[in-house]
């Protein structure tokens, strides 16, 4: 509720507000992160939201786990040499 309450006293002092979501706990497992990336920067992102997403990217790792063996991987582990 404080975010709502933060909005509402912001709108009400004749504030601009914006609001960025991001849910991200599945959603990147698919795409391709250095596209990602590098659309954000032709349509010129701001810093923060870029940064916020290249540091989530950054040192990745996936884990397969058989009946014989565990394996933990490092993904992009240096994101920024791909954009």
């Amino acid at each position: 509720m404080a975010v709502k309450d933060f909005i509402d006293e912001s709108l009400t002092k004749g504030y601009i507000v914006a609001l960025v979501s991001l849910d991200v706990k599945v959603d990147f497992d698919a795409a391709w992160w250095p596209s990602i990336l590098k659309a954000m920067k032709d349509f010129y992102c701001p810093r923060n939201p870029y940064n916020l997403t290249k540091n989530y990217f950054r040192e990745r790792s996936a884990f397969i786990s058989t009946n014989s063996m565990d394996l933990d991987i490092g993904i992009f582990s240096t994101i920024h040499d791909y954009i």
